[in-house]
């Protein structure tokens, strides 16, 4: 498959809407190589500025960015983008979080909610 050839891809993945399904996807598809994983590091901050502070030569090689960020990222990608994303009913979400909060002692929420 030529990648090249393609726009870049963006996966918004937002908390709780259902997206750990379209992330193992995308690493089934894609070569590890072509693909940066924005994180949560410290239970509270992105690396969003890793990315962004990536040599330009390393990050003309990623064709898809995926994980929990802003937009306006494609503006450090060559080529063009498209972003994707899923959305959930609103009361579902709030539910699932506050369950997921609910079963992690390490959430920095974890406490607010107990």
């Amino acid at each position: 498959m030529n990648y090249k050839s393609k726009d870049n891809i963006i996966f918004l993945h937002l908390p709780k809407n259902g997206g750990m399904t379209f992330n193992r996807l995308i690493d089934r598809l894609y070569p590890k190589e072509m693909v940066y994983h924005i994180k949560v590091k410290n239970n509270k901050t992105l690396t969003t500025q890793d990315f962004i502070d990536l040599p330009e030569v390393e990050r003309s090689n990623i064709q898809v960015l995926k994980g929990h960020m802003y937009y306006g990222l494609h503006e450090h990608l060559t080529g063009d983008s498209k972003y994707i994303t899923f959305l959930r009913h609103p009361e579902q979400r709030v539910l699932s979080f506050y369950n997921f909060v609910k079963t992690r002692p390490t959430h920095r929420l974890f406490d607010r909610i107990h």
